[in-house]
């Protein structure tokens, strides 16, 4: 029940950094490993059977280091899978975040 509800969780707060998420491909960076892992990918597979959209993961475990890099560099991932709400804070003062409500219809 733990891991269901901590994967719900993490879906419910993923914010896009960057992008939007409707091209061909999507990009989605976490620090998941092992069985938690294992229960993403599985996620991952419905996102695309239901959209045609693939997914890749890029996982990390300096996840604000990568993140840092990538925006500077001009190449984030479409979806990052932040850890906590300093985190979602920080970059949300930077105007790093953008909310999957605007991007994405929910229905």
């Amino acid at each position: 029940m733990r891991k269901k509800l901590l994967v719900v969780s993490v879906l419910v707060m993923v914010l896009t950094l960057g992008s939007a998420v409707m091209a061909a491909d999507v990009t989605v960076m976490g620090v998941w490993g092992g069985a938690e892992l294992e229960a993403f990918n599985k996620v991952l597979a419905a996102f695309e059977a239901k959209t045609g959209l693939d997914a890749e993961f890029e996982g990390t475990r300096d996840l604000p280091t990568v993140i840092t890099t990538r925006l500077e560099a001009g190449n984030p991932p479409d979806v990052v899978a932040l850890q906590g709400l300093g985190m979602i804070k920080d970059y949300a003062s930077r105007g790093s975040l953008v909310d999957l409500r605007d991007v994405l219809d929910v229905d």
